[in-house]
Parts: structure tokens; sequence; C-alpha cells
């Protein structure tokens, strides 16, 4: 495993832009394959890694993809993406596990995971395209996200100016006196 000092000497030193990848595995063998999958595609990441649930809790928000397996010391199955995705809601996690279950996957997805990756089954092209592909996906939904509240906040300004232009028309401001107008009357 490479240290933190390294890692930020190695994202500092390259021309590209590192991404933040959280690497939440018990089993330092499945780790060390993970990182060597992908050292081997020059794949712009750095690594960082947790070996529990209650070490990942720290970790995750600083994270731009969260690789999570399904069991672990203190978690199993889909418990511990609920748990992550209940810290930081707007993660980018895929699910790493050791069992070919298309059904888990798809539960997993359903339950928030951007993607599922069977181990042993991954090649490192494979891994690093879901890696980018689940942080741009969690990138877009943020600025939808974005760009809905900037659609509330403008309809919202549209109808106050709109109330504020109607009250410089002849509506009287609060507390102020009404004009008494004379009647005249023809005579005739």
């Amino acid at each position: 495993m490479t240290s933190n000092a390294e890692l930020e000497t190695l994202a500092a030193g390259s021309g590209h832009d590192q991404v933040p990848v959280l690497l939440v595995e018990d089993d330092d063998g499945d780790a060390l394959l993970v990182e060597e999958l992908l050292r081997d595609v020059n794949a712009s990441v750095v690594v960082r890694r947790a070996k529990s649930l209650g070490q990942a809790r720290t970790l995750v928000s600083d994270a731009a993809c969260v690789l999570l397996d399904l069991g672990l010391p203190d978690s199993q199955g889909l418990q511990g993406l609920l748990q992550l995705l209940s810290i930081e809601p707007e993660a980018a996690i895929v699910v790493l596990t050791g069992d070919a279950s298309e059904h888990l996957g798809e539960q997993a997805v359903r339950a928030g995971a951007q993607d599922y990756l069977v181990k042993g089954e991954v090649a490192g092209p494979v891994l690093h395209r879901v890696i980018r592909y689940a942080v741009e996906r969690r990138r877009a939904t943020e600025a939808q996200r974005e760009l809905r509240i900037a659609q509330v906040q403008a309809r919202e300004n549209a109808r106050l100016e709109r109330g504020l232009l109607r009250r410089g028309r002849g509506v009287r401001p609060l507390g102020a006196r009404p004009h008494r107008r004379r009647l005249r009357t023809r005579a005739g």
C-alpha cells in the first residue's frame, strides 16, 4: 500500500487530475489486486484504503469514488452501502463483491450504488472506466441539483420582482394614508 505522503507526491507531480478513490476492503490480497489493476492501466487515481466500514466513515467525504467490499468485518451485504450513503448521500459508490450473483448487484444499484463489480472478474481497463463513469455520473447529478436550485431561486426572484413592481404602480406602501379625492358633481 502506498503511504498518504507518497500519494500526495504522486498527485502533485502528475500533469493529470488525480481522482481520490477510497477502497474499503479488509482483505490485503484483494486490496493489492485492485491497486495493481489501476497501476497497470496508469489510472489517474489516488487510492486510500479503509479496512472497515468504521474507518471508511471518516474518509468517505474526501473521496470522489468509493470502491466498497460488501463483506467487511463490521458490515455485511448492503448494510455498508446504506450506512455510507447515509453519511454522504451523493457519494459515487461502486460495490465490489465476491458473489457473482447479479441479483445482489442489482439490489446494490437500486439502493444507491453507481455500479457493481465481481472480484476476480474485473480487468484494469474496466475498473478504471467504472470509476471514471461513477465520478462523472456523480458530477452530473450534482450539476442537475444545482441547476434545479438555481431555477427555483430565479422563479422566486422573478415573483418578488413582480410584486415590487406592482407596489410601485399605484399600490400604496404599508402604513401610507390614502389620498382623499373630492368628488366633483356636475350641475345639470
